[in-house]
């Protein structure tokens, strides 16, 4: 309040009530007509619409709150339109309707997430969208080469989702001429055609698949990628060209790809069930311009496999890793013979850092010793120790 107790808040201008209201959670910002008759309707300006829908929260109320927010809200263009409903299984028909009205209200970013969804053919023309979200068991159920895909805009597409013709959320790229970022989770759960996509666009890829079932393969040439998250478990459908302008690579994809002479970061992840030293020198022999490696083997080992089962691979040229780091180190035979074979090849490794969880204090300290007294390629190179027997030490 003023000097002369003049409310400044409620005399902004509607533009800029609209802006802060849109900031908060819609059930918020409609708490607000509460306030003052000059608040009453000042939230039907908002231009996201955020509603998240907890299972406690009643189903039958919350999709009666979003009915009434759509055919009150008073804005011509939607920049967030968020629906979150855990797996709830709200009505197909009621989604529908909503996304509809979104696309109505010129809709630019798109989040569903639901137990039961089926994409409307409206938004799969809509001329503003920017970015789709989708985490649902079978969102995009019943999309066929028939279906029109016309999405001029969209640049991000990040679809999880889990059901019987997962792999159709793949033909969403076909009508998607400027697309930059795409993220797809889902169970492969039945055979279908080979099928292939040229996405001169892309330059952010993300791909975690579960296999059940037989599955064709997927062909991406992706000639401007830049950064790869590919994983999952039981195989991969996807099969890449072109890798000559990635950077980035994280996970552990079943297989080596292709020559990626580019690629400066690599992230390698072990599930558990799968992790030898083998892949990790397949893939430093393609990744010619490496400087950034991180390996991440499991907590806890599902194998069966002797303690050591290390082999002494071909001359693996390490000319420009600078930073590694080895994480939850079992301190294995085959570990220690590893990083000791890495510090005696990375001719200007700068750090080496390994983390791990050992409950034997006294073996830690020795192993850790000999680590210290082995070889480096490189005079700079500096050893970083996190585990419980002390919480950070280096040489």
């Amino acid at each position: 309040m003023g000097s002369k107790n003049v409310d400044r808040l409620s005399n902004m201008p509607e533009e800029i009530l609209s802006e802060i209201l849109s900031l908060m959670p819609t059930k918020y910002a409609v708490q607000t007509s509460i306030l003052s008759k000059r608040w009453r309707y000042n939230w039907t300006l908002v231009t996201n619409i955020d509603i998240n829908v907890h299972p406690f929260h009643g189903l039958l109320n919350c999709c009666a709150f979003v009915d009434r927010v759509l055919d009150l809200c008073k804005t011509t263009e939607i920049k967030l339109f968020r629906l979150r409903f855990s797996n709830l299984w709200v009505q197909k028909s009621r989604l529908t309707k909503w996304i509809d009205e979104a696309v109505r209200l010129n809709v630019r970013e798109l989040d569903i997430q639901s137990g039961l969804l089926k994409l409307p053919l409206s938004l799969l023309t809509c001329k503003t969208l920017t970015k789709l979200t989708i985490e649902s068991n079978n969102s995009c159920d019943g999309l066929d080469r028939q279906t029109p895909f016309n999405l001029p805009c969209l640049k991000t597409i990040d679809i999880t989702v889990f059901g019987i013709g997962s792999r159709n959320a793949l033909k969403l790229i076909r009508g998607c001429p400027v697309l930059e970022s795409f993220s797809l989770q889902m169970i492969h759960c039945s055979e279908e055609e080979e099928c292939r996509f040229d996405i001169a666009t892309l330059k952010h890829l993300k791909l975690k698949t579960w296999k059940w079932g037989s599955f064709k393969k997927v062909v991406l040439n992706v000639p401007n990628l830049e950064d790869l998250t590919i994983g999952g478990r039981w195989g991969s459908p996807f099969v890449m060209e072109d890798l000559s302008s990635l950077v980035s690579l994280k996970d552990l994809p079943d297989e080596p790809l292709l020559n990626m002479p580019n690629l400066k970061h690599l992230e390698l992840t072990d599930d558990g069930y799968k992790f030898e030293q083998i892949i990790i020198f397949k893939f430093l022999e393609s990744c010619s311009e490496l400087e950034h490696l991180s390996i991440k083997t499991a907590q806890v080992c599902w194998t069966n496999e002797p303690d050591s089962c290390w082999f002494k691979p071909h001359l693996v040229l390490l000319k420009t890793l600078r930073t590694m780091k080895y994480e939850n180190c079992k301190w294995r035979k085959d570990d220690i013979k590893f990083l000791e074979y890495m510090l005696r090849n990375a001719e200007v490794l700068k750090t080496l850092t390994i983390t791990y969880k050992s409950e034997r204090m006294e073996e830690e300290m020795r192993l850790c010793a000999k680590l210290l007294k082995c070889p480096r390629a490189s005079r700079y190179c500096e050893i970083h120790f996190v585990g419980k027997s002390f919480e950070s030490a280096s040489s």
